[in-house]
């Protein structure tokens, strides 16, 4: 996971907390409430079993202290080195009959089918 994503998931977790305790200050809905703090809960859980951040800073982010963070650019220097690929191998051209009119009649095509018998 490139460092972009990572700063997009943390952002959005502290996102989704900061609408938590603006919820909870609001209208102190007691279900929607413990909806939202334990989806929150359940996200930073999962950011700290993927190691996108320690469980001190989950801690911190789950009491609504967590700072936002920017992504940093890529610069020239930092960037990984472009892979060499080899070009595709063109897909080669299967030659077909020319369609006619008979060929797209429908009936036509049944009649193939159903001269053709399946043993079962």
């Amino acid at each position: 996971m490139n460092d972009f994503t990572k700063i997009k998931l943390i952002n959005n977790l502290i996102d989704l907390v900061d609408y938590f305790y603006e919820n909870k200050r609001k209208n102190g809905s007691a279900s929607q409430i413990k909806y939202l703090k334990g989806f929150s809960e359940g996200i930073a859980h999962t950011l700290v079993e993927m190691s996108v951040i320690d469980s001190a800073e989950a801690k911190r982010i789950l009491k609504g202290i967590g700072k936002r963070r920017k992504p940093v650019p890529e610069t020239p220097e930092s960037a990984p080195a472009p892979e060499t690929v080899s070009p595709a191998p063109k897909p080669q051209r299967v030659e077909t009959p020319p369609l006619t009119s008979q060929s797209l009649d429908v009936p036509t095509i049944f009649r193939q089918q159903g001269g053709k018998k399946s043993e079962l």
